[in-house]
């Protein structure tokens, strides 16, 4: 840590003591800290002239190094400080005060150890004659990092641009290596598994015997390595910030991970086993962003998670039994792409409305996901209204998927964006429409998937709307999959425009086509591929014509 950073880094110290000292439940500590920030403070106003002085006086060197080794120590155990108020202030049960009474003192006693310590540097500033410069300030003193206050929960200061806080990743695919800083203590660890490795040794390993060992980690990565069991241990790790479990095959966390106060993001991207997350999610107060993209198996959120006062993304909407409990006054806020599954718990408009997502206005992915359900025409009536009351046209929607959708005809909404941007389409499973928007006039379409609309014959003049009166359908179109359509039996003439640019074209397992259409294969297709379309007619004329393939699929 070079010495303008270790001037923030006292300052952020000096910060983060203001609110301990004057929470009440922190009483048995309050004389340590007052010592702490009188000592800090008379060490602080000398860094300048040990700045100085260290290039010649190997001495002074010494003690800003002592000095350094000291702010990362004063600063884990202020998080553990933090730490036991929050738990406190959470009104854990007998059995959680009586364990923490225990760390209480194990707490008490690092601090006095720490006191003793800022005495020691505060003593030796003197007898190496180093002083305060009257109207001279450290040069990033100057800049003030903001104040914690732990009463709301903010976030705690100065780790996330601690540049020492990235070590070293771990590659466990070969040697086994982390490289601790200057205060042995490490702060991150990157695990990245590699083809050859033993899978169960390397969890064992990690999960058990070093883990345990990592008290003080702020960031951790498992990503990818099929954990199947997360112990209850996992809670211990009371300084992570950042935890990524993704594509672990565990069906829950344990309730543990609860304890984790200051932990900001949570990944479980591709948990496909994940059937529930813990309860007391929203005791994580400093959590920002929950990743559960693709987590196939998730019924439920826990309630009240989105009411967390920092929260700012959510990739993942899973509509459940407690809908009206889990307080979504921020949905809309929320930036970036949602995912919104197991609709089938919306049973009327008035559910419909707890999760109206019509103020969005920055949203950019979208989708909507029904799951299995027996067909009645009171559901199909229901879909109908819930779809058109979820979304309104979004000026900034880019990416929409709509999966599992029962109604007969799909909201209008689609194509009648005036100024749209969708690039991205995907009507996946809608097996009771019968017929498709007009969205050959979305102007920026580039990709078009329709799969599993079993009810669908012809995919022609309503296809383009508008578009067909006022020029090219499809201007942007550069690929389109139509994959299990099994009564479709002909293609929209645009796959054979020679104005367009189709780069992609896949027809799967579509047992009624017959035929193309006439003409011949637009110039600028790359890659054509048709699976399992068994009525289909020979297409050779077609690949006779002048085209850019470098890619064909028959099958």
């Amino acid at each position: 840590m070079g010495e303008p950073l270790l001037a923030a880094h006292l300052q952020t110290l000096l910060d983060n003591l203001g609110p301990l000292l004057n929470f009440a439940h922190l009483k048995e500590f309050r004389s340590e800290l007052r010592t702490w920030r009188s000592k800090l403070l008379q060490v602080r106003r000398v860094l300048c002239d040990a700045e100085d002085k260290q290039v010649s006086d190997r001495e002074v060197k010494k003690w800003l190094d002592t000095l350094r080794d000291l702010a990362y120590t004063a600063d884990d155990v202020l998080d553990e400080l933090r730490h036991e108020a929050l738990q406190r202030q959470n009104n854990t049960s007998s059995s959680d005060s009586a364990a923490s009474s225990s760390q209480v003192q194990d707490l008490l006693a690092q601090i006095q150890e720490i006191t003793t310590r800022i005495l020691d540097i505060e003593e030796d500033k003197s007898d190496l004659g180093l002083k305060e410069r009257p109207g001279v300030r450290s040069s990033i003193i100057n800049n003030r990092l903001p104040t914690t206050s732990l009463l709301d929960s903010s976030p705690v200061v100065g780790r996330e641009k601690d540049i020492d806080a990235i070590l070293k990743l771990l590659d466990i695919g070969g040697t086994t290596k982390a490289e601790e800083n200057r205060n042995r203590r490490l702060r991150t660890l990157l695990a990245h598994p590699t083809q050859k490795m033993n899978y169960s040794y390397v969890r064992n390993y990690l999960l058990h015997d070093l883990l345990p060992q990592l008290r003080y980690l702020r960031v951790l990565s498992l990503n990818s390595l099929r954990i199947d069991v997360l112990s209850s241990s996992a809670g211990d790790l009371k300084h992570l910030r950042y935890l990524n479990l993704s594509y672990a095959c565990f069906e829950f966390l344990p309730e543990s991970l609860c304890y984790l106060y200051f932990l900001q993001s949570l990944i479980l991207r591709g948990c496909a086993a994940l059937l529930q997350l813990p309860l007391r999610l929203k005791d994580l107060a400093n959590l920002r962003y929950l990743d559960i993209s693709h987590t196939t198996s998730l019924i439920e959120l826990p309630p009240h998670v989105l009411d967390l006062k920092f929260f700012r993304k959510l990739t993942k909407f899973v509509v459940g039994k407690t809908l009206g409990s889990w307080g979504t006054k921020k949905v809309h806020t929320l930036p970036g792409g949602l995912e919104i599954s197991m609709l089938d718990a919306v049973k009327d408009v008035e559910d419909a409305l707890v999760i109206n997502l019509m103020n969005k206005k920055n949203i950019e992915e979208l989708k909507f996901e029904w799951g299995r359900h027996l067909y009645n025409t009171k559901n199909a009536e229901n879909q109908v209204q819930i779809i058109n009351l979820l979304v309104e046209p979004c000026k900034m929607l880019r990416n929409l998927e709509i999966n599992g959708y029962s109604g007969v005809t799909l909201p209008n909404w689609i194509s009648d964006f005036s100024h749209s941007k969708l690039v991205e389409l995907s009507l996946i499973n809608c097996e009771r429409c019968k017929s498709l928007p007009s969205l050959g006039q979305l102007p920026l379409l580039q990709k078009l998937i329709i799969e599993g609309m079993l009810e669908i014959e012809t995919i022609e003049a309503e296809l383009y709307g508008e578009a067909s009166l006022h020029g090219q359908p499809f201007p942007s179109l550069i690929e389109l999959c139509i994959v299990n359509c099994k009564n479709l039996r002909t293609l929209p003439d645009v796959i054979m425009s020679s104005n367009g640019n189709l780069q992609v074209l896949e027809i799967r397992a579509c047992e009624s086509l017959e035929s193309f259409p006439s003409g011949v294969l637009p110039s600028t297709l790359k890659k054509l591929s048709i699976w399992d379309c068994r009525k289909l007619e020979s297409i050779s004329e077609m690949l006779l014509s002048p085209t850019s393939l470098d890619h064909i699929d028959f099958f």
